[in-house]
């Protein structure tokens, strides 16, 4: 086996040496039978219309504007004559003179469970909206108070179409509670409500 490899590698470096040999005979014959003569053609003379450059037209620089007038500054302010100073360092605070709070506002409790929904109800499909193959999805915020029930449904973004059926069905769910810590709590949360035609 060995002799044959050998046989097999000097067979194989006389022929790369031959057709080297072969390559560079014809590429220097070649180079000289091939000589290309190009010939010179008189070149036609074509006028160059040169244009003059198109005219700018200079914006002029807005005029600037005029400096504000100064207002005059009194020298002695003035001092509302109602204001009880003493009153104001006594101590005594007025409670009349606050708002009362606004009973729509929202507080915000923080929960360590979120509420778990434990009965949802199927929304009736309104009949004009299947009629005219109207489907979307009804983004309701919820009230979830300490009992797991709905108290009150606000649309975020809806089809008008689908408002009412979307918060007709959600007033019927049911939740677990909202928990902080191991406390119930009432809780707003976001709930879309999805229409689908089949």
């Amino acid at each position: 086996m060995h002799e044959y490899t050998s046989r097999y590698h000097r067979r194989l470096q006389q022929s790369l040496i031959a057709v080297l040999l072969l390559l560079t005979l014809l590429f220097y014959l070649g180079k000289e039978r091939s000589t290309v003569v190009a010939a010179e053609l008189p070149l036609p003379d074509i006028p160059i219309d040169v244009l003059p450059p198109p005219k700018t037209i200079q914006n002029k620089k807005p005029p600037c504007p005029s400096r504000p007038a100064v207002a005059e500054i009194d020298e002695e302010p003035e001092i509302a004559e109602d204001v009880d100073i003493e009153r104001l360092f006594s101590g005594e605070i007025d409670t009349e003179a606050a708002p009362p709070p606004d009973e729509e506002a929202e507080t915000f409790l923080p929960y360590s469970k979120a509420p778990v929904l434990v009965k949802r109800v199927v929304p009736v499909y309104p009949p004009m909206a299947k009629r005219l193959g109207v489907s979307g999805t009804v983004y309701l915020k919820i009230f979830v108070n300490k009992k797991g029930r709905v108290e009150k449904a606000e649309v975020i973004k809806s089809n008008p179409m689908l408002e009412r059926a979307a918060i007709e069905a959600v007033m019927k769910f049911e939740f677990q509670p909202a928990l902080q810590r191991d406390r119930k709590v009432g809780v707003w949360i976001s709930i879309p409500v999805r229409f689908v035609l089949k």
